[in-house]
């Protein structure tokens, strides 16, 4: 049986969201809230795999042979409807490194690329990084609900984008597009012919909804570049393996020159390892913790509900982030955050997601149900 609610020790291994606390906490018992890893325990089949690969004894160059290409499509075909050959597959460190090839690949500096904001900070700088111009289109809050604006999404495209990055499952805000809302997005960039990179990292962290892959719906396939990963759905960033799924041939082949300009067409021999295991023997696994994920969803709601009321978390539908709307506080979010570090539970300000963002938090709520219950009495002294 899976388990979701042994606590490990991160601390002194490196981890991005543990280490930066060091200097305020030295070793206290902070609860981090912030980056979008989980804390809970590998799956066992994904821990043997890696034991295995490294009581083999060898960690050479390592390729994305037949044997990882057909324990991805298997995956990706039962879960998604996604097909994926040797032919449509390029593999990078991740999906942030990702962007900025894909931006590299298919605009030139100065052109302009859609966002919706709130959303993924990484967008941000992976398109300001690369000297191309941010065009923001927002999504809309409508009875505690986002959408997204058709209207001004189109108005952009007609002006010469060339680029939408579109986050589906929308991190922060928990929304899991349905198949027509992704349909009309895709027809408008369709019809002005511009290319859409679907970031669907969070697909398999979904409930009450199904995910659909953009790329399966009728005419985006031509236009749609789909980047998925191990990371979210297994924890597994530290691996650095993401999969670039391009089925334009076009399009494919000026991002496979982009990758060799950029660095190698190898993969992490661990992250072979892991994946396969992953992609192969996990589907329970998943199941598992969409549960475990969607109960800590209900007990944060009615912890909030009861005790924090002026605290509103946006209802979510995937991902395990969860976007709480504190406006009713009238706080300041720089001191807001420093209360909230001082309390040992550092989370992230929704500045930072772009406009929209303010007076807004997210919280990482992938924790053993014991953590989760210790963060939360602690959100509780914090705001009152």
């Amino acid at each position: 049986m899976a388990d979701f609610d042994s606590f490990i020790d991160r601390r002194n291994t490196g981890a991005c969201k543990w280490e930066p606390f060091r200097d305020i906490y030295g070793d206290g018992d902070m609860i981090p809230m912030t980056v979008a890893d989980m804390e809970m325990p590998t799956a066992e089949p994904i821990r043997r795999a890696l034991i295995k690969a490294a009581q083999h004894g060898l960690c050479g160059y390592t390729e994305p042979d037949k044997i990882y290409v057909d324990a991805l499509s298997g995956f990706l075909s039962r879960r998604h409807g996604l097909c994926v050959t040797k032919d449509n597959l390029v593999c990078t460190s991740g999906i942030v490194p990702a962007f900025g090839i894909l931006i590299r690949a298919l605009t030139k500096a100065g052109d302009t690329v859609i966002l919706q904001p709130p959303v993924y900070t990484p967008f941000f700088d992976a398109i300001r990084g690369n000297d191309r111009n941010i065009a923001e289109n927002p999504l809309i809050l409508d009875n505690g609900t986002y959408r997204m604006d058709y209207e001004g999404l189109e108005k952009i495209c007609e002006s010469g984008a060339k680029m939408l990055m579109l986050c589906s499952p929308h991190n922060p805000v928990g929304r899991v597009w349905t198949e027509d809302e992704l349909k009309r997005a895709g027809e408008i960039c369709r019809r002005h012919n511009v290319i859409i990179i679907c970031d669907e990292i969070h697909n398999d962290i979904v409930f009450g909804k199904k995910h659909t892959s953009l790329a399966v719906l009728p005419g985006m396939k031509d236009i749609t570049i789909t980047c998925t990963a191990m990371s979210k759905t297994f924890n597994l960033a530290g691996l650095m393996l993401s999969n670039i799924i391009i089925y334009n041939k076009d399009i494919y082949d000026k991002v496979y020159i982009q990758v060799g300009k950029d660095g190698s067409y190898c993969i992490p021999y661990f992250g072979r390892a892991a994946a396969i295991a992953a992609f192969t023997e996990c589907d329970e696994w998943i199941d598992g913790l969409n549960s475990h994920i969607k109960e800590s969803f209900e007990i944060c709601k009615n912890f909030f509900e009861k005790n924090i009321p002026a605290v509103k978390p946006v209802k979510a539908e995937g991902t395990y982030l969860m976007w709480l709307d504190v406006r009713a506080l009238n706080a300041c979010e720089d001191e807001l955050l420093r209360r909230f570090r001082d309390a040992k539970i550092p989370v992230c300000g929704g500045k930072s997601f772009g406009t929209g963002g303010e007076g807004f938090i997210r919280i990482n709520i992938a924790l053993p149900r014991r953590e989760l219950m210790i963060a939360l009495e602690r959100m509780k002294k914090v705001l009152y």
